[in-house]
C-alpha cells in the first residue's frame, strides 16, 4: 500500500477516534507498526521496507517530534518499544537472524527517546521478539524461533538471564504484559499465527517473570 498511513487517537473512556496530524510516508511496514504509552507520552516504530525507520515520540498527546533511531549496527532493525515512566523508553533492535537466532540489542533513553545507551546483552536464541517493562523498570522480553521459544529478563544493565526456555518447536510467544512490578502475561503459542493450531495459553508471572505458569 502506497498511501501514507495515518494515526487515529481516542481517550481512555472514548467510543470515537480522531485523525491526528501525524502521516507517516509511504514504504513503511505499517502492519508491523508498535505503540507504547504512559500517561500523555507515546512513542511510534515503524519499520521500513526501504529508506529510515521511523521512531516519533509525543510528551503531550497532541504534537509528534522524530526521534533518533538506535538500531545503526549493520543489518539490525528496530523491533519494538516499551515506555516506563513520562521519561524512560526501552527500544529494541534485532539484526542478523538465522537457525532460530538472532542479536539482539535493547537500547534505553532516560530523556523520552532523544539520546540512547546500550542495556545489557542478551542472548542470541530467538528472533521474534517482544519487549515489556515493569512500572519500577525491569525489562522483560520474549523472542521464538523454528527451534524453540525463550524469555528473558533484563539485570540492572549487565547480562539478562533467561528463566524460561522452551524447546517447543516454536510455537512462540505474544502479548507479554507486566500489570504490576511483579504480575504479567504472554500468551504461548498465538492460535491466530500459521497454520492455527498453537494452542493460545495463557501464562502468568507472580514473581517479576522468574517463573511462568499457565493460567487455567
Amino acid at each position: 500500500n502506497c498511501t501514507p498511513a495515518t494515526l487515529w487517537k481516542t481517550s481512555a473512556a472514548g467510543t470515537t477516534f480522531t485523525k491526528t496530524h501525524l502521516k507517516l510516508r509511504a514504504g513503511l511496514v505499517t502492519n508491523t507498526a508498535r505503540m507504547s504509552m504512559h500517561d500523555d507520552v507515546a512513542y511510534l516504530i515503524v519499520p521500513a521496507e526501504t529508506g529510515a525507520e521511523v521512531i516519533k515520540a509525543t510528551t503531550d498527546g497532541t504534537a509528534w517530534t522524530s526521534r533518533p533511531d538506535p538500531c545503526t549496527a549493520p543489518d539490525e532493525e528496530i523491533a519494538d518499544v516499551t515506555a516506563v515512566t513520562d521519561t524512560e523508553v526501552g527500544i529494541l533492535c534485532i539484526g542478523d537472524p538465522g537457525f532460530s537466532q538472532s542479536t539482539k540489542h535493547m537500547y534505553k533513553s532516560n530523556d523520552t527517546g532523544r539520546t540512547y545507551k546500550r542495556f545489557g546483552a542478551i542472548s542470541r536464541n530467538g528472533i521474534v521478539s517482544q519487549l515489556a517493562a515493569t512500572p519500577d523498570g525491569r525489562f522483560l522480553l520474549t523472542s521464538w524461533g523454528a527451534q524453540g521459544s525463550w524469555i528473558y529478563r533484563s539485570n540492572g544493565g549487565g547480562p539478562w538471564t533467561e528463566p524460561l526456555g522452551l524447546n517447543d518447536g516454536g510455537v512462540g510467544w505474544n502479548d507479554v504484559v507486566m500489570v504490576s512490578n511483579s504480575r504479567g502475561f504472554v500468551v504461548h503459542g498465538p492460535a491466530a499465527l500459521f497454520p492455527g493450531d498453537r494452542p493460545g495459553q495463557l501464562a502468568k508471572t507472580s514473581n517479576r517473570g522468574v517463573t511462568w505458569n499457565p493460567v487455567s
